[in-house]
């Protein structure tokens, strides 16, 4: 989250996108309620943010079938960049169905309402997740994403130019409009690979090969 004079980075935890009581008719509701919390931690008016960049964990969403494997027994879904192991593929049909119809949600949005007044707001990719794109990892614990965030994050708030720099690493950036982006995210098993649109944040880029 950006205010008037800094770059602020918060991390919340669980994944807003994937839970069985959000759909496209709430998320943003649920979203702004985030914001509130947000802004009465650190006792900010909504004038005091110049702009809220969501960025979301893809986690594989945007795969159809082909590119899931069953592992009857397995609790928790596990990713590689060709595909998602699941305990059933039932299992990751609906997850991924609800988490894309919300992450394209957010995708579209453009502005969040506190108190009437608008904030302007982009949602950007971390494919197949955060981890995987900062570290190059797949499957860690939360103890190991928490560490690795907080870590990057402090790094972020202090030098910009390192965050251009990673980002813009032609293996990882995605480069184009936020539309052309997204698009681009969403096909076949893409969304399972390392993939990052978080460089136009920071630098408006040339069009993107579909």
């Amino acid at each position: 989250m950006y205010d008037s004079k800094s770059i602020h980075i918060e991390v919340l935890y669980g994944d807003l996108t994937s839970k069985r009581s959000v759909n496209p008719q709430n998320i943003v509701k649920k979203l702004g309620n985030k914001v509130s919390v947000f802004r009465e931690k650190y006792s900010l008016k909504p004038e005091d943010i110049e702009k809220i960049i969501c960025i979301l964990d893809t986690d594989g969403a945007y795969c159809d079938e082909r590119f899931f494997q069953e592992r009857p027994g397995l609790h928790n879904f596990r990713y590689t960049e060709d595909c998602i192991l699941a305990n059933s593929k039932e299992a990751a049909a609906d997850r991924n169905r609800r988490k894309a119809e919300n992450m394209n949600r957010l995708a579209d949005l453009r502005k969040v309402t506190q108190n009437r007044k608008v904030i302007p707001f982009e949602a950007y990719f971390m494919s197949c997740n955060l981890d995987h794109v900062l570290q190059n990892k797949l499957n860690l614990s939360d103890a190991e994403k928490e560490e690795g965030a907080y870590e990057f994050a402090d790094k972020c708030s202090q030098n910009r130019a390192y965050c251009e720099s990673f980002f813009s690493d032609p293996s990882i950036a995605v480069v184009g409009s936020l539309d052309e982006t997204w698009k681009f995210i969403r096909v076949d098993n893409r969304s399972l690979q390392r993939y990052t649109n978080l460089i136009n944040c920071f630098d408006a880029g040339e069009d993107i090969d579909n």
